[in-house]
C-alpha cells in the first residue's frame, strides 16, 4: 500500500506542474507577455505532433533496451522499482499520444473559440508528457548506470 502511495504521487507530479504552469500564465503572466501561438497555430500544431512522435520513440526504445536485459542487477532494480517505471513509462506514452492527437486537432480546426481550447489542452499535455517522460527515461538510464556498475 505504501508503494502505492509512492507510485501515486510521483505520476501525479506532471499532471501538479502542467496544470501550475497554465494557471500561472493565464492568471499572473498573460498581463505582461502574450504568447502568439494563436497566430501560428498550424506550426505550434506540426511541432508538437513531431515532438510527441520522436519522444515516444525515445521512451519505447529506452524501456526495450531495459526489459530486454537479464542481468541479475537488472532484475533486482525491477522487483524495487519496476511498479513504479512500468507505470510511469504507460503514463508517458498516453500524454504522448494525447499530445500528438490534440495536435492533429490544432492542425484541422478553424473555430476561434474551439482553437483557444485545443491550445490550451496541447499546451498542458505538453508540459505533462514533457516531465512524464523525463522521469521514466530518468529512472531507466539509472537502471542502465546500475547494470553497468554491477558488470564486471
Amino acid at each position: 500500500m505504501n508503494n502505492l502511495k509512492i507510485i501515486l504521487s510521483l505520476n501525479s507530479l506532471p499532471l501538479i506542474i502542467g496544470i501550475g504552469s497554465q494557471l500561472l500564465y493565464f492568471h499572473c503572466l498573460k498581463k505582461y507577455f502574450t504568447l502568439s501561438f494563436f497566430l501560428y497555430k498550424k506550426d505550434l500544431g506540426v511541432a508538437m505532433l513531431a515532438y510527441s512522435v520522436a519522444l515516444f520513440g525515445i521512451v519505447a526504445t529506452i524501456s526495450t533496451v531495459i526489459y530486454g536485459l537479464n542481468n541479475i542487477a537488472t532484475k533486482k532494480y525491477l522487483d524495487d522499482y519496476g511498479d513504479y517505471y512500468c507505470s510511469s513509462w504507460l503514463i508517458a506514452l498516453i500524454y504522448l499520444m494525447l499530445t500528438a492527437f490534440t495536435s492533429v486537432l490544432l492542425l484541422a480546426t478553424t473555430s476561434d473559440n474551439v482553437v483557444i481550447w485545443i491550445l490550451r489542452l496541447t499546451l498542458f499535455l505538453f508540459i505533462a508528457s514533457l516531465i512524464q517522460s523525463l522521469l521514466a527515461m530518468w529512472t531507466g538510464i539509472n537502471l542502465l548506470k546500475k547494470k553497468q556498475k554491477d558488470t564486471p
